[in-house]
C-alpha cells in the first residue's frame, strides 16, 4: 500500500516500539514507498520498555506528535507489540497476571486502551476530520486456550475495522458479514479510494457483493478455510482433516473445498518460489 500511496503525493511512515529489522520489515517498508521507519533507536534509552522494546503509548504518542507536523495526504501505520509473550507490563495486569492467559488478557486491555486514548486525542486535531483509521490484527493466538483448541479456526479469526469520520453517516457502525484475509484490505481500501488495485491478485474487495467469502489460514503444521457453511483444518503432517466444522455438509462439497485450500496454498508459494 505504501508504494501506490507515494505514488499519489501521500507522506509515510511507519512506527514500532521494538527492532524494525526483525523479519526485515524496515528494508521492506523503505523499499515500497515508506519514507521513514520509526522504530526503537529512535528514542531515548530512558523510554519505558518491555523485553520487546518500547511501550505502545510511548509510541502511539510520538505518532501522534510528528503527525501535527505532517501535510495532508499522509499514510501513517504503526505495529503494535506489548500483546506478544512474554504480555510484560510495567503498570499493573488488569486482569492479574498468575497465568498467561491472564498476562494476554491484560496486555490486550492496555493496547485497546492505549488505542482508545490515541484516537481521542486525534479527535482534537485538524486533520481528524479527513482521515480513516484502519486496525487489523497481524495474527491470531493461541491464547486463551479455554475455549478453542489450536486446530479450531477461531483461533485464526481477526478484526478489521474502518473508522472514522470520513466514512459515510449510513455506513457508520456497519457490520460487514463477508469472510475474507488479511491481503483483501488493500483491495477493499482501494477501491473506496478510487485507486485501481488490478495487480494485486490475492487481494479482494470485501464491499463487493460478488467476492466469495472465504478466507484461508495457516500454521506450522497445518492449513485451513472457511466459508459460510464449512470450516476445514488438515494436518498436512498426518494428511488427515483434524477439525470440521460440519460434519452433515455433503462430502463432495468439503473434498471440493479442501482441493481449494490445497490449491490456493501450492499456488501461493509457487509465487514465493518464482521471486
Amino acid at each position: 500500500m505504501g508504494q501506490e500511496l507515494d505514488s499519489l503525493g501521500y507522506r509515510s511512515a511507519f512506527y514500532h516500539g521494538g527492532q524494525s529489522e526483525f523479519y526485515n520489515m524496515k528494508s521492506f517498508m523503505l523499499a515500497h514507498g515508506v519514507e521513514e521507519v520509526i522504530d526503537n533507536h529512535n528514542f531515548n534509552p530512558l523510554e519505558e520498555r518491555s523485553s520487546w522494546g518500547v511501550y505502545d503509548h510511548v509510541v502511539f504518542k510520538r505518532m501522534l506528535k510528528d503527525i501535527q507536523k505532517e501535510k495532508q495526504p499522509f499514510f501513517y501505520s504503526l505495529f503494535t507489540l506489548n500483546n506478544h509473550e512474554p504480555f510484560t507490563l510495567n503498570n499493573g495486569y488488569k486482569f492479574g497476571d498468575k497465568s498467561n492467559a491472564d498476562k494476554f488478557r491484560s496486555t490486550a486491555y492496555y493496547t485497546d486502551s492505549v488505542i482508545m486514548d490515541f484516537l481521542e486525542q486525534a479527535k482534537k486535531t485538524a486533520w481528524y476530520k479527513n482521515t480513516l483509521f484502519v486496525l487489523v490484527a497481524d495474527h491470531g493466538h493461541r491464547l486463551p486456550s479455554e475455549k478453542f483448541d489450536i486446530t479450531h479456526p477461531n483461533r485464526f479469526h481477526i478484526p478489521m475495522i474502518f473508522f472514522g469520520e470520513v466514512i459515510k453517516p449510513a455506513y457508520r457502525g456497519l457490520k460487514v458479514e463477508k469472510i475474507g484475509n488479511q491481503n483483501d484490505l488493500l483491495a477493499t481500501l482501494f477501491k473506496q479510494l478510487g485507486i485501481p488495485a488490478d495487480r494485486y491478485k490475492w487481494s479482494r474487495d470485501l464491499l463487493d457483493a460478488n467476492t466469495p467469502s472465504v478466507a484461508f489460514y495457516n500454521s506450522k503444521n497445518s492449513f485451513g478455510i472457511i466459508q459460510k457453511d464449512q470450516e476445514i483444518s488438515y494436518d498436512h503432517v498426518g494428511n488427515s482433516i483434524n477439525y470440521m466444522k460440519n460434519k452433515d455438509y455433503p462430502k463432495s462439497k468439503t473434498d471440493s473445498l479442501l482441493n481449494i485450500a490445497k490449491a490456493y496454498y501450492q499456488e501461493v508459494y509457487q509465487d514465493f518460489m518464482n521471486y
